[in-house]
């Protein structure tokens, strides 16, 4: 993320998908913008990069995929949270996570996806596996089969 993606004005982070190349509009909450106005002023190393979050260590350059991956499982663990249900644990744990959490609001399935940048419902569907207590609801009793009547074991 650099920091042209922050619209401190409009109070809003604007990124481009990489997936799908959209533009999306996010709203800069209150709590991260403090968080990222605290790390730049305290925690960024001093240099001349546009992008906001860098690597500590020389040669200083934008944290990449794998190293993001790396620093939520890291913190992750250090918070005793197991994030592998959501996948690997890494930054996508992050958005699985987010996405459980609005379904199990009964946030409606096309907000999920805007929010996540998806542009059909479809993309967002895999997270409904992850909705165990609506699921829960979806089911239906087993009737006892008639090869099986006197509950005999057959296998």
């Amino acid at each position: 993320m650099k920091f042209s993606s922050i619209n401190w004005v409009k109070n809003t982070i604007e990124l481009i998908m990489e997936k799908t190349k959209e533009l999306i509009v996010l709203p800069l909450l209150k709590d991260v913008g403090e968080a990222i106005i605290e790390y730049i002023k305290y925690g960024r190393p001093i240099c001349d990069l546009e992008y906001i979050f860098v690597t500590h260590l020389a040669p200083t350059k934008a944290i990449g995929p794998s190293g993001m991956s790396s620093i939520v499982r890291r913190h992750a663990n250090n918070a005793g949270i197991d994030c592998t249900i959501y996948g690997k644990g890494g930054p996508h744990a992050l958005r699985s996570a987010l996405a459980t959490h609005l379904l199990e609001n009964n946030v409606p399935l096309p907000v999920i996806s805007e929010i996540l940048g998806h542009k059909d419902t479809r993309t967002t569907e895999v997270y409904l596996k992850l909705d165990i207590p609506h699921l829960r609801k979806c089911g239906l009793e087993v009737p006892q089969f008639s090869w099986n009547k006197n509950n005999l074991e057959v296998f």
